[in-house]
């Protein structure tokens, strides 16, 4: 009796230390890495040359308890019909979120009524991966969670100002309204030969600027990754690792800095003779806070001799 007893205690003992683990229902950090010389280095989503690094100067985990300031910038100055707040900028629990409230305040001898979060990068790329994995926000139709690209400032020769949008969400301002609607945008200024500039993009040149796809998805109920290759012949755009759009490239080849940001739309803003303007009627505190979050975001660029258009 005693030997059994015992064997019956020794089986239970041995199949409760080898049992698999609970899982966890909760999202995680999807499980790529790969290991050189005990240092961790995540895969990209989509095949890219061997050869392309990762660059950490614009790249985060967002791991740590507060924003990394030596990689991103919270605070880049204010445009457009409401205003960045570093307040609106937060991390903890492995994840950037960016917040927009109800605040209306004056800017520029303008009223203006919201206040959102961005990050931007410090470090400059012009060709490379971008990714990140995002969540939108739950507002809808009237914020839009965005990631992208922009140069700063004028820069000398042909073209003056490049933007490539990896991806903006939730964006939609057609008689229906789709939350699943993605665009894939890109923006420019080109001069002309007598000096002047043209500006380019999705309401002028739809056939080379603008890429829209519609989601099998609700952007607003889950994190997806998002993603754009970028070289000096072509653009493509991809979500969850599936390609969604691509395009020549025939003007973006300027130094950019990587963005994270939360803008607002329609109905809170309106466009007039090319020039957007806040809605004071529409402006008010219904449905807001609310939140965009980010996972991670992740860069990987080519050796210096792939650079050059």
């Amino acid at each position: 009796m005693f030997l059994r007893i015992f064997l019956t205690l020794l089986l239970s003992f041995s199949g409760a230390a080898f049992a698999e683990p609970p899982q966890s229902s909760q999202s995680t950090k999807p499980p790529s890495p790969q290991t050189t010389a005990g240092r961790w280095f995540p895969t990209p989503r989509v095949p890219i040359p061997p050869d392309w690094k990762l660059l950490s100067a614009a790249s985060d985990e967002f791991n740590a308890a507060g924003l990394d300031l030596g990689k991103w910038e919270s605070d880049p100055g204010s445009w457009g019909t409401w205003s960045w707040d570093p307040r609106n900028v937060a991390q903890g629990g492995g994840r950037l979120a960016l917040t927009m409230v109800h605040a209306p305040h004056e800017r520029a001898k303008r009223t203006l009524f919201y206040k959102s979060g961005i990050v931007r990068s410090k470090a400059e790329v012009t060709y490379g991966y971008f990714e990140a994995r995002i969540k939108g926000c739950h507002l809808f139709p009237g914020a839009s969670p965005a990631f992208w690209l922009y140069s700063l400032g004028s820069y000398p020769g042909r073209v003056s100002y490049a933007e490539i949008d990896v991806v903006e969400m939730q964006q939609d301002s057609g008689p229906v309204k789709r939350p699943r609607m993605l665009d894939f945008n890109l923006h420019g200024r080109i001069r002309q030969g007598n000096g002047s500039e043209v500006t380019i993009g999705p309401g002028k040149n739809p056939e080379l600027c603008e890429h829209r796809w519609r989601a099998n998805f609700d952007p607003r109920n889950d994190f997806h990754v998002y993603s754009a290759l970028v070289t000096a012949k072509r653009i493509i755009w991809y979500v969850d690792g599936q390609e969604v759009a691509s395009e020549e490239n025939p003007h973006w080849h300027l130094p950019m800095r990587v963005v994270l940001s939360l803008a607002l739309r329609a109905p809170y803003v309106r466009e007039e003779g090319g020039e957007k303007y806040p809605v004071p009627e529409k402006a008010s505190g219904k449905g807001f806070p609310t939140t965009m979050e980010v996972d991670y975001v992740r860069v990987w660029t080519p050796p210096v001799a792939a650079r050059k258009p």
